[in-house]
């Protein structure tokens, strides 16, 4: 019986070790992050803004195709959402991408204690507001980003006529 628990303790070892080697997080910091990113609602939030994203790189093409028939914007926002879709999960979806940035963000002690407070009532509210705040914000963000064109247009050309850059 001990020789059988110490073969099963010397796999598990062996399997951690290749899990932390293709990854580089240990598997409970991992676990654990995923437990974070499940709770927080992240596969959501990214969910939440893709209308925004898709709209977004509608008007960029818009702005770069102008001719194209009005038909043409729900063609776009359709394979955009889709890409989007495709690309979310997985081992090489964007949700696996933030794994590497919770682990040098926080240790795994953090991570328990961010788990707990979004175990709270404060934190199940700000969990259920959360979505809504992002989608507001990326929206906030893309109109003061547009409104700041004509500025950005004027205040570059001036100082590329300044630097000599452009007649």
């Amino acid at each position: 019986m001990k020789s059988v628990t110490t073969c099963l303790l010397l796999i598990l070892g062996i399997m951690t070790t290749a899990v932390r080697a293709q990854t580089g997080i240990d598997p409970v910091k991992r676990a654990t992050i995923q437990q974070l990113l499940q709770i927080t609602g992240a596969e959501n939030n990214v969910r939440a803004v893709m209308p925004i994203m898709a709209r977004a790189v509608t008007q960029m093409i818009r702005t770069t195709q102008p001719g194209l028939p009005a038909a043409a914007d729900s063609v776009i926002q359709k394979e955009v959402t889709a890409v989007f879709l495709e690309n979310l999960i997985g081992p090489n979806g964007v949700l696996a991408q933030l794994e590497p940035v919770y682990d040098a963000a926080f240790t795994l002690e953090e991570m328990q204690q961010l788990l707990a407070f979004y175990n709270t009532p404060i934190g199940k509210k700000l969990l259920a507001q959360q979505p809504g705040i992002s989608a507001q914000s990326t929206e906030i963000g893309q109109r003061w980003g547009q409104s700041l064109g004509p500025q950005l247009n004027a205040r570059i050309a001036q100082a590329l006529k300044r630097e000599g850059l452009i007649k």
